[in-house]
């Protein structure tokens, strides 16, 4: 057993000894602290603040455990596949067991430890009222579970995966399915049946309901909407906590079995399969270099060129079409263009564009740095005879261009609309709508922050420190702006300080980046 927990011991080890472990588990103590003091406030508008207080905390905690499913979590063995590594332990003479315990349950303490840190401070939400202390430990005992489920299959997808890209995918996509996979089904199931449909298709839709309601019983989300009701007296352990113990032992049994044979062969296997894939376009090999050779670099190679912005058009007209369609379809069959909701497809087709841009632009930001250190080219880029701003700021600007579809999308449906030109001046001028860009360009700036500082996961990590940070720091904040405003001045004088406060943090996070990079730069 000492050969076995020998590497489990020494990630424990590190971690006791590392500071900053021990400032985030006390920063996580100073978060909750905020979310006592919006708790507080909140009870001069509403009744049960503990309640709200309880919840906040509880699903905060659920969304950044499922984060670190998808990175944390599943970057436990390709992490040492991408860096050629695991050879290196396996001639150390550490078997796969020791490697496991080792990489993931390490992980998996460390963040059971973060929630334990919270129980004392969540039970002052009791003393505010609303909430009961079986609650507390019923919803603490589920995010374990859960927490030990997304730690053991994670690690599954880390020992199946080659890269960390593909891990982190396959947990996104258990995750989803466990998570909301019944009601998924449900919206992909018609009702009633359409006339016609064999017999034995409908006996197998027909004993669906049973084992979508089984299955959402097992689900974390409906555990913690159950323990959130009032008057709530089912056992501490339920279904969900025996279904993710059982899955969590299946999952590391597997990935302990097939660990030897699924890395057995890592020589040239962490390439991802999209540079290997011939397209058409990439055959050109005389492509004429802009003037800023940077820009065009990233925007031909990041974003995939001009072929890749006909490609998101294409996209977007075939969602468009779709969208159309939908809404013309007749109950009895067929189309009409009387029935499309001409607005509602406009709405949709706007929605739709912001949130890929908001996604391509995060991905951008998460890899516009952290490429280059990994791919071992940001010595040679640091050689140009230039500055670094306009280095950095090149490869923004390549980045930025894969955004133009989505952006052209959103003008061009925003215009056709009645009063859309004037609609549209009036929001750009809006300071609730530049308090929303402003903190989307700070979410930016900090995940291109953590990129520098963490191989993998950095867009995960922005993500986390962004909702606790709002739920728990700059909810108090703009709250008490509001309870100002309303006294002395107008809500839009509120949002203004709210937009220089934050154009004051993303200057700074500007000014930390260049730090970074210079140094990174030296070293």
């Amino acid at each position: 057993m000492t050969g076995i927990l020998a590497l489990l011991t020494q990630a424990l080890r590190l971690d006791a000894r590392r500071w900053r472990a021990h400032l985030v588990r006390l920063a996580f103590v100073i978060f909750l602290y905020g979310g006592l003091f919006v708790a507080t406030l909140a009870t001069l508008r509403v009744g049960a603040p503990g309640l709200h207080l309880f919840q906040s905390i509880v699903y905060m905690n659920f969304w950044l455990i499922s984060l670190a499913g998808c990175s944390l979590f599943a970057t436990a063995i390709t992490e040492e596949k991408e860096e050629d590594t695991l050879g290196l332990l396996k001639l150390a003479g550490i078997n796969r067991v020791s490697i496991l315990l080792g990489k993931s349950t390490s992980r998996l303490i460390s963040c059971s430890l973060l929630l334990l840190v919270q129980v004392p401070f969540t039970l002052l939400s009791i003393t505010l009222g609303g909430v009961t202390l079986r609650q507390v430990v019923a919803a603490y005992v589920a995010l374990f579970a859960f927490t030990v489920l997304s730690a053991n299959v994670a690690v599954l997808c880390s020992t199946y995966a080659k890269r960390a890209g593909s891990a982190s995918g396959l947990m996104f996509l258990f995750l989803i399915g466990y998570l909301w996979g019944p009601d998924i089904i449900r919206m992909l199931t018609p009702t009633p049946l359409p006339a016609g449909t064999p017999a034995w298709v409908a006996g197998w839709i027909n004993s669906l309901p049973p084992i979508l309601d089984e299955w959402q019983d097992v689900a974390v989300v409906h555990r913690l909407a159950v323990i959130m009701r009032t008057g709530f007296a089912e056992p501490i352990v339920s279904p969900q906590v025996t279904f993710s113990i059982l899955l969590s032992g299946i999952s590391f049994s597997v990935a302990w079995a097939l660990f030897d044979r699924l890395t057995a062969n890592l020589l040239g296997e962490t390439r991802s399969w999209a540079h290997s894939v011939r397209l058409p376009w990439r055959k050109r090999t005389t492509l004429r270099v802009w003037s800023n050779a940077l820009v065009w670099k990233d925007f031909q190679f990041g974003t995939g060129g001009w072929p890749g912005i006909v490609v998101r058009l294409v996209a977007f007209a075939l969602i468009f079409s779709g969208s159309v369609y939908f809404h013309g379809m007749q109950p009895s069959g067929g189309f009409l263009w009387s029935r499309v909701q001409w607005k509602d497809v406009a709405i949709l087709n706007m929605v739709t564009a912001l949130v890929l841009a908001a996604l391509e632009l995060s991905l951008h930001a998460a890899r516009i740095f952290n490429d280059e250190l990994r791919q071992r080219t940001f010595a040679s880029l640091i050689m140009l005879p230039r500055p670094m701003a306009w280095i950095a700021w090149s490869k923004v600007l390549g980045s930025l261009l894969s955004s133009l579809p989505a952006l052209v999308v959103f003008v061009a449906v925003c215009v056709t609309q009645d009063n859309g030109l004037g609609r549209l001046v009036d929001g750009l001028i809006s300071p609730q709508v530049w308090c929303g860009l402003l903190s989307f360009f700070l979410f930016l700036h900090l995940t291109a922050l953590l990129s520098l500082g963490v191989r993998w996961g950095g867009l995960p990590l922005a993500i986390a420190i962004m909702v606790v940070t709002y739920n728990c720091c700059l909810s108090p904040f703009f709250l008490l702006l509001l309870m100002i405003g309303t006294k002395t001045q107008t809500e839009s004088a509120v949002y203004a300080g709210s937009n220089m406060f934050l154009l004051a943090a993303i200057i700074g996070l500007q000014v930390t980046i260049g730090k970074r990079l210079r140094l990174v730069a030296e070293q």
